[in-house]
């Protein structure tokens, strides 16, 4: 009996390896057709599929005619909502403290006006002691007597700490109508990809648990277990792929979980029709392609040979240390065949263009659903070169906080003001920092400018100020029929887009790098390598088709590039998502660039004479999130070498 063939090797991507690559992918060749399996919904649906797909587009009918009712008068369908949430939060140790109570909920009016007069602008650390009640098992902090918390979502905040926010089951409604208002309006142009397989890479809703057993982990993971069952069946792996761990006491096993995640969906993706991608961060849409590329052989020859090989996760192998989940075998075993026809389809795709890329290796694959707004927009010439011409579809500015917008069309990032999902207010950018800053109505927004947004949510949040900048890029007019119309009121839906985390963060793939972070890393860095800097900036860079963060210094006061290794360290100690990003390649590691004789004293004239602000009172930004940073202050024409 001869030997079974060992598996290739698992190699992980490296962007210098693709570098050349990426800028020169070859043409796309016609995809081979997918050998039809029974657990996979291709084109041919069965007469159960299309009666929940005329059902779904039955629905959909409601909710764009609530839709059009909401913005027919934004006014109205907001003070409605606020109202709602006062009459449910008076009752809470909140509402007590604040006196909702004794608001008159009739006169709206007057609504807004008292509201501020009892609720200032309040930060998480303003909310924190109501949530520690309630992660300690008294809702009634937060909510009215009675009420279930389903979860809490943990999530990073603006400190080291990382967040923990209350989920009712409220807000979990208002988490599904946002998602399926979006996927409606995604998938309206080709009905039949609704049912065809999705790629998704979801989190972990119970990765802890609060004192009573509440899980608390990622909604995103929740609301993939909440699904209708035809739906979860068009997602080619199991949620479970969602829940790896790393095997306790295994080191430098972090980095392998996001692995094992691209891996089992490579896998569990080969076998099925793909036609939709949907993931919030773009950098992980890159990184899923770029590891099919690099890791091709290994690949086909499991598609070959079937099932999870058991030395892949086996103590030694290339994903040895990841606790897989029974569900997931299962699923493997029922739903990875050995498939020698499709490998060989597979092989001959990587012998024309030197990889597996999506574009290539799914025929039907026309949806990628990410964040395309601020900085991220950066990555969509990348997508472009793994993904052709797939539409992109922003998922719309959504957070565990509550969803803010619902983008409607494709290749932009503005979308509609969710007006049935939270109460919001609008701080004007320029007046953010007033000790008593104007805030504004959905209906007072000002098309081209920039604002902060406030919420206040079913989540118990209250005039929450969660940091992101968005501009108005105007309104999408009230919709109805002529009687409607001639009742409507105000301008109509705000649409808009994301800029940024305001007040000195960074985030180029969602790790929310803040200035009191990047401050305490340098310094602390230059303290124990005994070392001086007096004119430094942190801030992201593109650098061979993938983000990294550069520490930029006058030439002169250079530093070794130790320093950058344990600026980048401390980056990763203070920070669990740049951690998180690190780990997952999603960043690069830190590198020093060493900038011309007057660098520093040229750009800080010039952000001297754009802010109108005195020399005397000028505090240089130690962290910089603007990606255009480096072209600005070293022009690619004189630039020195990066490190």
């Amino acid at each position: 009996m001869s030997a079974e063939p060992p598996s290739p090797v698992l190699r992980p991507f490296d962007p210098k390896d693709e570098e050349n690559a990426v800028h020169a992918a070859p043409p796309r060749p016609p995809a081979p057709p997918l050998t039809p399996r029974r657990h996979v919904v291709g084109e041919r649906f069965t007469l159960g599929q299309r009666i929940v797909e005329r059902a779904l587009w039955k629905r959909a009918a409601t909710i764009t005619e609530d839709l059009r009712a909401a913005g027919r008068d934004v006014r109205e369908t907001q003070l409605r909502l606020l109202g709602d949430l006062i009459r449910r939060a008076r009752r809470s140790d909140l509402g007590k403290d604040r006196d909702l109570g004794s608001i008159r909920l009739r006169d709206r009016g007057a609504l807004v006006r008292e509201l501020r007069r009892r609720v200032p602008v309040m930060s998480y650390a303003d909310h924190r002691p109501y949530i520690e009640a309630t992660l300690a098992g008294r809702a009634r902090a937060l909510f009215r007597p009675g009420e279930r918390i389903v979860m809490f979502a943990l999530t990073s905040g603006t400190t080291d700490a990382r967040k923990l926010l209350p989920v009712p089951k409220r807000a979990v409604r208002n988490h599904r109508r946002g998602w399926f208002v979006w996927g409606l309006s995604t998938y309206a142009p080709d009905p039949p990809a609704l049912l065809r397989g999705k790629l998704a890479l979801a989190g972990d809703p119970a990765e802890e648990h609060s004192p009573d057993g509440t899980p608390c982990g990622s909604i995103s993971g929740l609301l993939a277990q909440l699904q209708p069952g035809v739906m979860k069946r068009t997602y080619v792996a199991p949620p479970e792929t969602g829940f790896l761990r790393r095997s306790a006491g295994e080191a430098g096993a972090e980095a392998r979980v996001t692995e094992a995640k691209y891996y089992l969906q490579w896998r569990f993706g080969l076998h099925s029709d793909v036609g939709s991608f949907v993931t919030p961060n773009p950098a992980s849409h890159l990184n899923f392609a770029r590891w099919g590329a690099a890791n091709a052989e290994l690949l086909i020859d499991h598609t070959a040979r079937g099932g999870l090989p058991d030395e892949t996760f086996a103590p030694g192998g290339a994903l040895a240390g990841i606790d897989l989940p029974k569900a997931v075998r299962r699923a493997a075993a029922k739903h990875l065949p050995a498939d020698p026809a499709r490998a060989r389809a597979l092989r001959a795709i990587e012998r024309s263009v030197g990889g597996l890329r999506p574009a290539d290796v799914w025929a039907n694959l026309n949806v990628i659903g990410c964040w395309t707004g601020g900085t991220l927009g950066h990555y969509l010439p990348l997508l472009r070169e793994f993904y052709g011409d797939a539409r992109v579809r922003d998922i719309g500015l959504i957070a565990s906080e509550g969803r803010t917008t619902i983008p409607m069309e494709d290749d932009t990032p503005a979308g509609l003001l969710d007006l049935r999902g939270a109460f919001f207010e609008f701080v004007p950018e320029d007046r953010i920092e007033d000790p008593d800053p104007p805030a504004l109505l959905a209906d007072e927004l000002t098309p081209g400018r920039n604002y902060y947004v406030l919420m206040t949510t079913p989540g118990g949040l209250w005039r929450y100020d969660i940091r992101d900048v968005v501009r108005c890029e105007g309104y999408s007019p009230p919709a109805g029929s002529a009687r409607q119309l001639k009742r409507a009121a105000g301008p109509g839906t705000p649409l808009l887009s994301f800029l940024s985390k305001g007040r000195n963060f960074s985030s180029v793939t969602g790790e929310k790098l803040t200035e009191y972070q990047a401050a305490a890393a340098v310094s602390g860095a230059l303290e124990a390598q005994g070392r001086r800097l007096n004119a430094y900036a942190l801030a992201p860079v593109f650098h061979g088709g993938s983000p990294r963060y550069e520490l930029f210094v006058a030439d002169g006061e250079a530093p070794p590039s130790e320093l950058a290794a344990e600026v980048d360290r401390r980056l990763r100690a203070l920070n669990c998502e740049y951690d998180a990003k690190r780990a997952s390649g999603r960043l690069g590691a830190i590198a020093v660039r060493a900038l011309p004789a007057g660098a520093w004293e040229t750009w800080d004239a010039r952000r001297l004479a754009r802010t109108g602000g005195v020399a005397e009172q000028y505090k240089r930004p130690v962290l910089i999130g603007d990606l255009g940073f480096a072209d600005e202050i070293d022009p690619p024409g004189l630039r020195s070498a990066a490190g």
